[in-house]
């Protein structure tokens, strides 16, 4: 039997906003889960590892410089060599 958590369905914030609840949650009944794996600190590592990555995604790609029509204009008119 498989359990179907449905994660694929989620956006990226979403996800994070998921994990930030299961270590918030875990954190709270730290009796309940006295040895957990990963740790608090590990999950918590991914978390914030998680919301730059999401950050990082977002950034606007660099596009690269356009010649002016006079650049070309100018290459065309020079005689070959």
């Amino acid at each position: 039997m498989k359990v179907k958590l449905g994660l694929d369905s989620l956006t990226f914030d979403e996800l994070a906003d998921l994990l930030d609840n299961v270590h918030a949650a875990m954190v709270t009944n730290a009796a309940t889960f006295n040895a957990p794996n990963p740790t608090m600190a590990a999950l918590a590592a991914l978390s914030t590892a998680l919301r730059a990555a999401i950050a990082a995604r977002r950034r606007p790609i660099p596009q690269p410089r356009r010649r002016c029509r006079t650049w070309w204009r100018q290459r065309w008119r020079r005689a070959p060599v």
